[in-house]
């Protein structure tokens, strides 16, 4: 799929852009043409995005951005829309995640995960979406969540919990901003071979998945660049899962 009509001369705002799936979604964007505005708090990362882009010609803008600050999303929303023009694409890729039993796990990580990836992301998804609306001419949101919203993981209890209740989050926004020409949808993404899914044993266990392999951050990033993109122009509050066939199994 190359650039869609809503590339040319249009900016696109990526969370978590740093590593990981974050820095897929950047790349394929910027393939495509946009203008990316890169955020992450890991500016050795987003350096080396930008090392990376501009060999290929990218136009990609490295910002340093904590998703639970809500003064610093407006800006980088206000100063996206001033430098690049249009936001027509957020993708929110930012999140973390703690190991363990629940009852072993002390309540500052817990407090640390939940205002990550559940404030988080609401700050930045009302805020994406409230720039879209302001600008008149619709755009898309996506919101990496996954499958363990569906079928809790026993040593990442909150981190499920938080990415179940942003599926809710995007669902609900997609009915609120759909009348504006705002599209709001999610991935929920399977095992993705990612530095935030460390250690050894990933290549065993994907291949006792249906599709016979571990994820990509690529993988992901094309489902994202569909939802963007005009073939989905009839897809809001919706889930997509690209897990390998992980949720159709009961353990790997």
């Amino acid at each position: 799929m190359g650039p869609t009509s809503h590339s040319a001369g249009r900016a696109a705002i990526v969370t978590g852009a740093a590593s990981g799936i974050g820095r897929a979604v950047a790349c394929s964007f910027a393939d495509d043409g946009f203008a990316v505005v890169a955020t992450d708090i890991d500016a050795a990362g987003l350096k080396g995005l930008v090392d990376e882009g501009r060999s290929k010609g990218w136009a990609v803008t490295p910002t340093i951005m904590d998703v639970r600050d809500p003064l610093a999303v407006g800006s980088v929303f206000h100063g996206s829309v001033v430098r690049n023009g249009e936001v027509v694409a957020f993708v929110h890729c930012a999140g973390i995640t703690w190991r363990g039993r629940m009852l072993d796990m002390p309540l500052s990580d817990y407090e640390k995960i939940v205002s990550t990836n559940l404030t988080g992301s609401f700050i930045c998804l009302t805020e994406a979406a409230r720039s879209m609306v302001e600008q008149g001419h619709g755009g898309s949101i996506v919101a990496i969540t996954s499958v363990n919203a569906f079928r809790p993981l026993v040593s990442q209890a909150v981190y499920s919990a938080t990415k179940a209740a942003l599926e809710v989050l995007v669902r609900t926004l997609a009915v609120e901003v759909g009348v504006a020409g705002v599209r709001v949808n999610a991935v929920a993404a399977g095992g993705i071979d990612t530095p935030m899914n460390p250690g050894n044993g990933k290549e065993e266990a994907g291949k006792r998945l249906p599709l016979g392999r571990i994820g990509q951050a690529q993988d992901i990033a094309d489902a994202v660049r569909f939802l963007v993109s005009d073939a989905a122009s009839y897809v809001t509050g919706a889930s997509l899962t690209v897990d390998g066939g992980l949720a159709q199994v009961r353990a790997v």
